[in-house]
């Protein structure tokens, strides 16, 4: 009886849940949409709370850390977009700023020669090209009794070849030609350069005190070995330059007159030949002479493809040298913290000596030329009643009596909690006043949402 009784009143409780837990119907429905619609409709202004903040606020810190060098400002100084305010230590990035421009200047000098050896290959297939044409054209003379415009022919094969000479010897007088005074000079200068950025290091290693710390010894001996090795690199490039060409630029050089005073006399052997009448032996003379000739193409085109994959490696080795002075330049860069706009600062945490981490705050900056109103109590029923252009009347609590102007220049997109509520803020930009306002007051926000009809 008792089991019975239990599970009629468990049947009678499960049916009134389900009843309660009905839809509302859709008369129900829409008679609350028509009260919320009614009450907004009645509505010509949206009130709500704010804070007064600056027109722009920034909190910088660095992007790489390290100990603090110097400290350029001081709280409540005005300072200009660009300018420096805090110097990280930059030792270890101005060494590798100095290596990386040294790497790129031998990537540059590199290139140069792959190209001068490129253009010396291109000349001598050119030349082989000639002597192959001109050797074919000596065993077909010699297979034919010769005519005016064979001999023509020769004869002015005989005038290119000399002139090849002439230029082949140009060539050559200018490549060997001597370093100009304004060379010399800029060598020189780089030398006293690289070495007056080593005395300071040099001088502070010798100055060290007995008793000081190994890796304090070993850092300052790494400076001074970059240091050095940038003055050796400076006095070698002077002495390439007072040296002039190397023995293997001289004798390329020289090669490409011989070959050229070789193809002159081969031509004018031809226009001799043919002018003096053929003979067995000189046809099989001049069968060797071809095949020699196209071997020498032969080789001449080989050592073109390898001169034009000389030249992309040199190109390729100047571009990773580029690239790794662009980075030296940027991590030396990333020692200065600069102002991203003018501003005054309102908050400075560094001090000189003091080691900063990667993002840790270090000062804060703020734009006081205008001021804005963020809200932070804009409910979702409000907030779909705004849009940006909205005129605002703004009262703050510091300064009763006072009556702020402005409009809605924002309005956030994405909702947040605000003590368990859903919010949204809205910014406003407020008109020029010339009254005490400060960061962080309290405002009292009437937005018109009839655009001040």
């Amino acid at each position: 009886m008792k089991q019975t009784r239990f599970l009629l009143i468990l049947l009678i409780g499960f049916s009134v849940a389900l009843a309660a837990c009905q839809p509302t119907t859709a008369t129900e429905t829409s008679q609350a949409d028509v009260s919320m619609t009614d009450a907004n409709a009645d509505k010509t202004a949206v009130t709500t709370k704010g804070e007064v903040i600056p027109l722009r606020q920034a909190t910088l810190s660095f992007q790489s850390g390290g100990p603090v060098l110097s400290v350029m400002v001081s709280n409540g100084d005005l300072v200009q977009a660009g300018d420096p305010l805090v110097q990280l230590d930059d030792t270890n990035q101005q060494i590798a700023m100095t290596q990386a421009e040294a790497r790129l200047a031998q990537a540059q000098a590199n290139l140069q020669t792959a190209e001068s050896l490129l253009a010396l290959a291109q000349t001598n297939l050119e030349t082989a090209r000639l002597g192959m044409t001109a050797a074919q054209t000596r065993s077909d003379i010699l297979t034919e009794d010769p005519s005016a415009a064979q001999i023509a022919v020769l004869e002015s094969q005989v005038a290119v070849a000399q002139a090849h000479v002439g230029m082949a010897a140009a060539n050559r007088n200018a490549m060997v030609e001597p370093a100009s005074q304004t060379q010399i000079f800029a060598a020189q200068s780089q030398i006293i350069a690289a070495e007056a950025a080593r005395l300071p290091i040099q001088s502070a290693y010798n100055q060290l005190p007995e008793g000081t710390a190994a890796e304090t010894v070993e850092q300052l001996q790494l400076q001074l070995n970059a240091a050095q090795a940038q003055v050796n690199a400076a006095q070698a490039a002077l002495a390439q330059l007072q040296t002039g060409a190397s023995p293997a630029q001289h004798q390329a050089a020289n090669a490409v007159v011989s070959a050229a005073a070789a193809q002159r006399e081969a031509a004018q052997a031809r226009l001799d030949l043919l002018l003096a009448g053929p003979k067995p032996e000189q046809q099989q003379l001049a069968e060797i002479e071809v095949s020699q000739a196209e071997a020498l193409v032969a080789q001449a085109e080989l050592a073109v493809v390898q001169a034009e994959e000389g030249v992309i490696e040199a190109q390729t080795g100047g571009e990773r040298a580029q690239i790794a002075w662009e980075v030296a330049q940027a991590a030396l860069e990333q020692t200065i913290l600069r102002a991203p706009f003018a501003g005054v600062i309102t908050q400075l945490a560094a001090k000189p000596g003091e080691v900063v981490g990667v993002g840790a705050p270090v000062l804060t900056l703020a734009d006081f030329s205008g001021w804005q109103v963020t809200t932070n109590d804009l409910t979702e029923l409000d907030v779909v009643l705004l849009q940006t252009g909205l005129p605002v009347t703004v009262q703050l609590e510091a300064l009763p009596g006072e009556t702020l102007r402005g409009q809605v220049v924002d309005i956030a997109a994405v909702s947040r909690l605000n003590q368990g509520d859903v919010t949204y803020v809205a910014t406003i930009l407020l008109d020029e006043t010339n009254l005490p306002v400060r960061w962080g007051m309290t405002a009292m926000v009437e937005i018109n949402i009839n655009g001040g009809e």
